[in-house]
């Protein structure tokens, strides 16, 4: 990984190129916000039910299959007008990008707050070519913030969840995320917020998760579970989904220290079906999609730089889970793609 991205940088193929504004980028922004209303209206706003005290589960929230779309899409747009902002310097494309995150904001979807934030921070990284003092010093206080809304955010769902299974009133605190996670006296006792600990957990468990598998798991080598490996670690979910139904196919197993820490790593799905061979076949994956990807988009593009910036995002997060196979994740590096191929159609 290391060398690839020594060759990558000295061949310059990711650097800032300013791309143009276009009037359709105005016109995705209405189409995007139509598309969010009609979702708002078949299901009501998560946001609101939590705050209210109800329980609200994001996996229910939206129309079924178009709310993948509106969500990846709404994602990597987000990202792709950021990047003409960074251009332009039009600061309406700044209120495009801050609709976009209300929207998710407006569902609950934390991950895809953050998801996005990260895409953006990345073009804005690019562009700036240099780390300085008042960069590093930015982007720290803007994580800093970041990480306490999630906090605030999981705090809230989880005092509602409480709320819906025993009733009454329950006062905004981070009592629950302390108990759980078993926060130590100390802890408990500095200044430092408790709605930190949820990214603290987030961060820290899905190595355990992993090391929790390999200790546990003893799969055999053997076509069954080669197979199961492409099928389940390397598709797309809603492809692997249909085949395992298809065919009554079982996906490896996954073992959690504790129930609701369910991430585990790119690595766990790959271990516990063809033990180290799977996790090395996985690394090997990880260190070809990057070259294979770059060589379908064209530099010459103005979403080339936005796919990139995506893909930078989704490597980032595969120290949670398996973002590249997610529908609700990975379908943003198809995006670019299109976009591109819809845009030489029309000039033809």
């Amino acid at each position: 990984m290391f060398i690839l991205g020594f060759l990558l940088h000295y061949k310059k193929i990711v650097s800032f190129v300013s791309i143009a504004y276009e009037s359709n980028v105005e016109r995705v922004f209405y189409f995007i916000v139509f598309l969010w209303i009609i979702q708002f209206l078949f299901n009501g706003i998560p946001l609101l039910s939590i705050i209210f005290g109800q329980d609200s589960d994001y996996k229910d929230f939206g129309i079924p299959t178009l709310k993948v779309f509106i969500i990846t899409f709404t994602s990597y747009y987000c990202a792709y007008t950021f990047h003409v902002f960074l251009s332009t310097g039009y600061k309406k494309l700044l209120l495009y990008c801050a609709v976009y995150l209300i929207f998710f904001l407006m569902s609950f979807s934390r991950g895809l707050i953050i998801i996005t934030l990260i895409s953006c921070l990345f073009l804005y990284l690019i562009k700036s070519q240099k780390i300085t003092f008042s960069l590093v010093f930015k982007t720290v206080l803007g994580l800093l913030f970041v990480t306490y809304f999630f906090g605030v955010m999981g705090n809230y769902r989880v005092n509602a969840s409480i709320v819906a299974l025993h009733g009454g009133a329950l006062p905004y605190n981070s009592e629950h995320i302390l108990e759980i996670s078993y926060a130590n006296k100390r802890f408990n006792q500095s200044q430092i917020p408790g709605e930190f600990m949820w990214t603290y957990i987030y961060i820290a468990s899905p190595i355990g998760n992993l090391q929790y598998n390999i200790d546990k798991s003893d799969p055999e080598i053997n076509f069954y579970n080669f197979f199961r490996f492409l099928n389940n670690e390397i598709f797309y979910d809603f492809i692997s989904k249909r085949i395992n139904a298809i065919l009554k196919l079982e996906p490896p197993d996954s073992f959690l220290i504790v129930d609701y820490l369910t991430v585990s790593t790119i690595y766990r799905g790959s271990y516990n079906a063809l033990g180290w061979l799977g996790l090395i076949m996985m690394g090997f994956f990880l260190l070809v999609l990057p070259i294979f990807y770059i060589g379908i988009l064209r530099p010459s593009s103005s979403y080339y730089l936005s796919g990139i910036v995506v893909l930078n995002t989704l490597y980032l997060f595969i120290f949670f889970d398996n973002m590249l196979i997610f529908a609700g994740t990975g379908l943003q590096l198809v995006y670019p793609i299109l976009l591109d191929i819809l845009c030489r159609i029309k000039i033809r």
